[in-house]
């Protein structure tokens, strides 16, 4: 088992050195795990980003772009932990429960949220409590290029990111590179994605 799987692990079940910071966090290194895609591989995220996209959206191009930039860093992140996408949100647009990557595990699954952003010089995002309700794991990606690269920034447990996040007015918890676990360095390259994600 690797140092990463023992903190994953660590990180499931509430202890109480879960509600701490991390003492090195995503903000304080510049280690990012990068996931990068081939033309086919990019040619299928947008084909599938297309199908998650509002046929009725009054900004058509932004919102495949959306898609686009999710459904390339759930990918990224199903890569990089050997898991599964979750792709209900295909089936008339019903949403995914706030699951987006599932990794299996011998007593229970993990279940992943994956947030990404286009931001370099200040990446956060938002977590909705119905979120934080439905997964175990959070993860904040960020790619200016969803469709050729990914880079995945950190992690936080859902204790974690309960206990010490401030709350967002009321629209969730703030997702941050400061609170956030860092990944490491390493490159997953198109056949790694290939023979990592399961279909």
């Amino acid at each position: 088992m690797s140092t990463l799987d023992t903190t994953l692990d660590d990180y499931t079940e509430p202890c109480e050195l879960e509600y701490r910071l991390p003492i090195v966090s995503a903000a304080d290194v510049n280690d990012r795990i990068e996931v990068e895609f081939d033309q086919y591989q990019s040619q299928m995220l947008k084909e599938e980003a297309s199908r998650r996209r509002l046929s009725s959206s009054s900004t058509p191009d932004r919102d495949h772009q959306n898609h686009l930039m999710g459904l390339a860093s759930e990918v990224a992140v199903a890569t990089w932990r050997g898991g599964n996408v979750d792709r209900r949100i295909l089936d008339d647009y019903e949403g995914d429960g706030g699951v987006d990557v599932i990794e299996p595990r011998k007593d229970r699954d993990l279940r992943f949220q994956v947030k990404s952003t286009r931001s370099v010089s200040n990446p956060k995002r938002i977590i909705t409590q119905d979120e934080v309700d439905r997964a175990d794991i959070f993860v904040l990606c960020r790619t200016t290029a969803p469709d050729r690269l990914i880079k995945i920034i950190g992690y936080i447990c859902r204790y974690q990111l309960e206990s010490i996040n401030t709350v967002y007015g009321r629209n969730g918890y703030v997702l941050r590179p400061d609170i956030l676990h860092p990944v490491g360095q390493q490159r997953y390259g198109p056949d790694d994605v290939r023979r990592h994600i399961q279909q």
